[in-house]
Protein backbone atom coordinates (compact mmCIF):
# COMPACT_ATOMS: atom_id res chain seq x y z
CA UNK A 1 0.00 0.00 0.00
CA UNK A 2 1.34 3.42 -0.95
CA UNK A 3 -0.05 6.57 0.66
CA UNK A 4 0.92 9.96 -0.68
CA UNK A 5 0.61 13.50 0.57
CA UNK A 6 -1.25 15.91 -1.66
CA UNK A 7 -0.95 19.69 -1.61
CA UNK A 8 -4.07 21.20 -3.10
CA UNK A 9 -4.53 24.87 -3.99
CA UNK A 10 -0.92 25.74 -3.22
CA UNK A 11 -1.13 29.06 -5.08
CA UNK A 12 -4.09 29.99 -2.92
CA UNK A 13 -2.13 29.19 0.24
CA UNK A 14 0.75 31.38 -0.88
CA UNK A 15 -1.57 34.42 -0.95
CA UNK A 16 -2.63 33.68 2.63
CA UNK A 17 -5.76 32.23 4.20
CA UNK A 18 -7.31 32.51 7.64
CA UNK A 19 -6.28 28.95 8.40
CA UNK A 20 -2.72 29.58 7.33
CA UNK A 21 -2.46 32.82 9.32
CA UNK A 22 -3.75 31.02 12.39
CA UNK A 23 -1.41 28.06 12.06
CA UNK A 24 1.61 30.32 11.50
CA UNK A 25 0.84 32.29 14.66
CA UNK A 26 0.41 29.24 16.89
CA UNK A 27 2.61 28.54 19.86
CA UNK A 28 5.75 30.51 19.31
CA UNK A 29 7.18 28.84 22.36
CA UNK A 30 9.65 30.71 24.51
CA UNK A 31 12.72 28.58 25.24
CA UNK A 32 12.63 28.05 28.99
CA UNK A 33 16.38 28.51 29.31
CA UNK A 34 15.96 32.26 28.74
CA UNK A 35 14.15 32.65 32.02
CA UNK A 36 14.47 29.55 34.15
CA UNK A 37 17.98 28.27 33.44
CA UNK A 38 18.94 25.24 31.40
CA UNK A 39 17.72 21.68 31.41
CA UNK A 40 19.96 18.68 31.02
CA UNK A 41 19.02 15.02 30.68
CA UNK A 42 18.74 14.53 34.42
CA UNK A 43 17.62 17.73 36.11
CA UNK A 44 14.84 20.17 35.20
CA UNK A 45 15.31 23.92 35.61
CA UNK A 46 13.23 25.68 38.25
CA UNK A 47 9.58 25.94 37.28
CA UNK A 48 7.62 29.23 37.12
CA UNK A 49 6.46 30.58 40.48
CA UNK A 50 2.94 31.47 41.57
CA UNK A 51 1.21 30.21 38.44
CA UNK A 52 -0.94 27.23 37.52
CA UNK A 53 -1.21 25.46 34.21
CA UNK A 54 -0.56 22.35 32.16
CA UNK A 55 2.66 20.41 31.67
CA UNK A 56 2.52 18.48 28.40
CA UNK A 57 4.92 16.22 26.54
CA UNK A 58 6.43 17.82 23.41
CA UNK A 59 6.08 15.18 20.72
CA UNK A 60 8.77 15.13 18.05
CA UNK A 61 6.48 15.33 15.06
CA UNK A 62 4.61 17.82 12.87
CA UNK A 63 2.28 20.49 14.28
CA UNK A 64 -1.14 19.87 12.76
CA UNK A 65 -4.54 21.53 12.92
CA UNK A 66 -7.42 19.18 12.16
CA UNK A 67 -10.45 21.07 10.93
CA UNK A 68 -13.52 20.51 8.79
CA UNK A 69 -13.31 21.44 5.09
CA UNK A 70 -16.70 22.30 3.62
CA UNK A 71 -15.62 21.86 0.01
CA UNK A 72 -14.33 18.35 0.60
CA UNK A 73 -16.91 17.47 3.28
CA UNK A 74 -14.28 15.91 5.49
CA UNK A 75 -11.57 16.79 7.97
CA UNK A 76 -8.17 17.88 6.69
CA UNK A 77 -4.89 18.53 8.49
CA UNK A 78 -2.99 21.80 8.15
CA UNK A 79 0.62 22.35 9.10
CA UNK A 80 2.07 25.81 9.88
CA UNK A 81 3.04 26.36 6.23
CA UNK A 82 -0.61 26.34 5.28
CA UNK A 83 -0.69 23.01 3.50
CA UNK A 84 -3.32 20.36 3.86
CA UNK A 85 -2.22 16.75 4.07
CA UNK A 86 -4.60 13.95 3.23
CA UNK A 87 -4.47 10.55 1.60
CA UNK A 88 -5.66 9.82 -1.90
CA UNK A 89 -8.21 7.24 -3.00
CA UNK A 90 -10.96 5.41 -1.07
CA UNK A 91 -8.61 2.73 0.24
CA UNK A 92 -5.89 5.13 1.32
CA UNK A 93 -7.34 6.95 4.28
CA UNK A 94 -5.10 8.78 6.68
CA UNK A 95 -5.67 7.32 10.16
CA UNK A 96 -5.88 10.73 11.89
CA UNK A 97 -8.38 12.45 9.59
CA UNK A 98 -10.27 9.17 9.25
CA UNK A 99 -10.74 9.10 13.04
CA UNK A 100 -12.21 12.62 13.05
CA UNK A 101 -14.42 11.85 10.02
CA UNK A 102 -15.88 8.83 11.79
CA UNK A 103 -16.23 10.18 15.32
CA UNK A 104 -16.53 13.98 15.27
CA UNK A 105 -18.04 15.09 11.96
CA UNK A 106 -20.78 16.99 13.83
CA UNK A 107 -18.22 19.31 15.47
CA UNK A 108 -17.45 21.39 12.42
CA UNK A 109 -16.98 24.57 14.47
CA UNK A 110 -14.01 23.18 16.43
CA UNK A 111 -10.41 22.99 15.23
CA UNK A 112 -8.32 20.36 17.00
CA UNK A 113 -4.68 21.30 17.54
CA UNK A 114 -1.95 18.79 18.16
CA UNK A 115 1.06 16.99 16.77
CA UNK A 116 1.12 14.20 14.21
CA UNK A 117 3.92 11.82 15.13
CA UNK A 118 5.06 8.22 14.71
CA UNK A 119 5.02 5.84 17.68
CA UNK A 120 7.50 3.07 18.33
CA UNK A 121 5.66 0.53 20.51
CA UNK A 122 7.70 -1.57 22.95
CA UNK A 123 5.84 -3.78 25.41
CA UNK A 124 2.65 -1.73 24.93
CA UNK A 125 4.41 1.56 25.63
CA UNK A 126 5.00 4.31 23.05
CA UNK A 127 8.56 5.48 22.47
CA UNK A 128 9.67 8.28 20.19
CA UNK A 129 10.73 7.47 16.63
CA UNK A 130 13.72 9.30 15.16
CA UNK A 131 12.62 12.64 13.71
CA UNK A 132 13.66 12.02 10.10
CA UNK A 133 11.90 8.63 10.06
CA UNK A 134 8.82 10.19 11.62
CA UNK A 135 8.61 12.88 8.95
CA UNK A 136 9.08 10.36 6.14
CA UNK A 137 6.31 8.11 7.45
CA UNK A 138 3.92 10.99 8.22
CA UNK A 139 4.24 12.50 4.76
CA UNK A 140 4.49 9.33 2.72
CA UNK A 141 3.86 6.03 4.51
CA UNK A 142 4.82 3.08 2.33
CA UNK A 143 3.14 0.16 4.10
CA UNK A 144 0.18 -0.68 6.31
CA UNK A 145 2.55 -1.12 9.25
CA UNK A 146 3.76 2.46 8.69
CA UNK A 147 0.20 3.72 8.75
CA UNK A 148 -0.53 1.90 12.01
CA UNK A 149 2.29 3.82 13.69
CA UNK A 150 0.89 7.28 12.88
CA UNK A 151 -0.66 8.98 15.90
CA UNK A 152 -2.09 12.37 16.78
CA UNK A 153 -1.36 13.90 20.19
CA UNK A 154 -4.10 16.43 20.88
CA UNK A 155 -3.19 19.31 23.18
CA UNK A 156 -5.50 22.23 22.41
CA UNK A 157 -8.54 23.40 20.47
CA UNK A 158 -9.89 26.54 18.84
CA UNK A 159 -13.35 27.70 17.81
CA UNK A 160 -14.20 28.49 14.21
CA UNK A 161 -16.44 31.57 14.34
CA UNK A 162 -19.06 32.69 11.81
CA UNK A 163 -16.42 34.57 9.83
CA UNK A 164 -14.32 31.44 9.48
CA UNK A 165 -11.62 32.75 11.84
CA UNK A 166 -10.05 30.48 14.44
CA UNK A 167 -10.19 31.99 17.93
CA UNK A 168 -8.93 30.85 21.32
CA UNK A 169 -10.72 33.03 23.86
CA UNK A 170 -10.66 30.77 26.93
CA UNK A 171 -7.55 30.24 29.06
CA UNK A 172 -5.45 27.15 28.13
CA UNK A 173 -6.63 25.15 31.14
CA UNK A 174 -10.30 25.70 30.24
CA UNK A 175 -9.78 24.69 26.61
CA UNK A 176 -7.94 21.56 27.65
CA UNK A 177 -10.72 20.64 30.08
CA UNK A 178 -13.24 20.94 27.23
CA UNK A 179 -11.28 18.27 25.36
CA UNK A 180 -11.11 16.08 28.48
CA UNK A 181 -14.69 16.35 29.67
CA UNK A 182 -16.89 17.19 26.68
CA UNK A 183 -15.09 15.04 24.11
CA UNK A 184 -13.73 12.41 26.52
CA UNK A 185 -10.58 11.70 24.53
CA UNK A 186 -8.39 8.95 25.91
CA UNK A 187 -5.25 10.33 27.52
CA UNK A 188 -1.67 9.35 26.79
CA UNK A 189 0.58 8.14 23.98
CA UNK A 190 -0.09 4.50 24.90
CA UNK A 191 -3.72 4.85 23.86
CA UNK A 192 -5.40 5.10 20.45
CA UNK A 193 -4.66 6.83 17.17
CA UNK A 194 -6.03 10.15 18.47
CA UNK A 195 -5.45 10.92 22.12
CA UNK A 196 -4.82 13.73 24.56
CA UNK A 197 -1.14 14.44 25.05
CA UNK A 198 0.55 12.98 28.11
CA UNK A 199 0.15 15.74 30.69
CA UNK A 200 -0.02 16.98 34.26
CA UNK A 201 -2.57 19.57 35.42
CA UNK A 202 -1.87 22.02 38.25
CA UNK A 203 -4.48 24.38 39.66
CA UNK A 204 -2.05 25.89 42.16
CA UNK A 205 1.58 27.02 42.21
CA UNK A 206 3.51 25.01 39.61
CA UNK A 207 6.78 25.44 41.51
CA UNK A 208 5.42 23.36 44.40
CA UNK A 209 5.27 20.32 42.09
CA UNK A 210 8.88 20.26 40.91
CA UNK A 211 9.35 16.64 42.05
CA UNK A 212 6.24 15.43 40.24
CA UNK A 213 7.25 17.18 37.02
CA UNK A 214 10.77 15.77 37.37
CA UNK A 215 9.32 12.23 37.54
CA UNK A 216 7.19 13.02 34.49
CA UNK A 217 10.34 14.20 32.66
CA UNK A 218 12.23 11.06 33.70
CA UNK A 219 9.63 8.76 32.16
CA UNK A 220 8.82 10.51 28.89
CA UNK A 221 11.98 12.42 28.05
CA UNK A 222 14.81 10.37 29.52
CA UNK A 223 13.27 6.90 29.09
CA UNK A 224 10.94 7.13 26.10
CA UNK A 225 12.87 9.73 24.11
CA UNK A 226 10.20 12.38 23.47
CA UNK A 227 11.43 15.86 22.60
CA UNK A 228 10.74 17.82 25.79
CA UNK A 229 7.97 19.43 27.80
CA UNK A 230 5.69 22.39 27.11
CA UNK A 231 4.36 24.54 29.95
CA UNK A 232 1.01 26.18 29.12
CA UNK A 233 0.42 28.66 31.93
CA UNK A 234 -2.88 30.16 33.02
CA UNK A 235 -1.69 33.65 32.06
CA UNK A 236 -1.35 32.57 28.42
CA UNK A 237 2.44 32.20 28.39
CA UNK A 238 3.97 29.04 26.91
CA UNK A 239 7.47 27.71 27.53
CA UNK A 240 9.40 24.81 26.09
CA UNK A 241 11.76 22.72 28.21
CA UNK A 242 14.40 20.81 26.28
CA UNK A 243 17.89 19.43 26.76
CA UNK A 244 20.70 21.92 27.24
CA UNK A 245 22.47 20.76 24.07
CA UNK A 246 19.55 20.59 21.60
CA UNK A 247 18.34 23.13 19.07
CA UNK A 248 15.29 23.19 16.83
CA UNK A 249 17.27 24.43 13.84
CA UNK A 250 20.54 26.15 13.04
CA UNK A 251 21.15 27.80 9.65
CA UNK A 252 24.83 28.07 8.90
CA UNK A 253 24.78 28.98 5.19
CA UNK A 254 22.60 29.26 2.11
CA UNK A 255 23.26 27.48 -1.15
CA UNK A 256 23.42 29.37 -4.44
CA UNK A 257 22.21 28.01 -7.82
CA UNK A 258 23.71 24.80 -9.14
CA UNK A 259 25.26 26.55 -12.14
CA UNK A 260 27.60 28.42 -9.77
CA UNK A 261 28.67 25.28 -7.93
CA UNK A 262 32.36 25.55 -8.80
CA UNK A 263 32.50 29.05 -7.34
CA UNK A 264 31.26 28.02 -3.89
CA UNK A 265 33.58 27.41 -0.95
CA UNK A 266 33.33 23.90 0.45
CA UNK A 267 33.75 22.14 3.77
CA UNK A 268 36.89 19.99 3.82
CA UNK A 269 35.30 17.66 6.36
CA UNK A 270 32.08 16.76 4.55
CA UNK A 271 32.48 18.21 1.04
CA UNK A 272 29.38 20.44 1.25
CA UNK A 273 29.56 23.63 -0.78
CA UNK A 274 28.18 26.89 0.58
CA UNK A 275 27.02 30.27 -0.65
CA UNK A 276 30.04 32.57 -0.70
CA UNK A 277 27.93 35.65 0.05
CA UNK A 278 26.68 34.26 3.35
CA UNK A 279 30.05 32.80 4.24
CA UNK A 280 31.61 36.25 3.81
CA UNK A 281 28.93 37.75 6.00
CA UNK A 282 29.62 35.19 8.74
CA UNK A 283 33.32 36.05 8.53
CA UNK A 284 32.56 39.78 8.69
CA UNK A 285 30.42 39.28 11.79
CA UNK A 286 33.09 37.20 13.47
CA UNK A 287 31.01 34.03 13.61
CA UNK A 288 33.63 32.04 11.69
CA UNK A 289 37.25 32.65 10.66
CA UNK A 290 38.19 33.21 7.03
Amino acid sequence: MKLNQKFFGQAHFETGTKEREFSESLFRLKPAMLQYGFSDKDILPDLPKDRSGIVQVKYNGMLSIILWNNDKERYVAWNPRGRSYFSLGPNREHPVTKYFDEHLSEHKNIAFIGETYVARMIQNKAYMTEFNKSMSIIKNPSSSSDVERIRFALFDCAEVNESGELVMDQPPLERFNILRTEFEFASGSDRGVVHLSDHLLFSDDLEKHQDKVQSFWNEYIKERGFEGLVLSLDDGERYKLKYRDTLDVAIIAFRIPERSKKMRPFCTACGSRFDSFWMKRLVREGVIKE
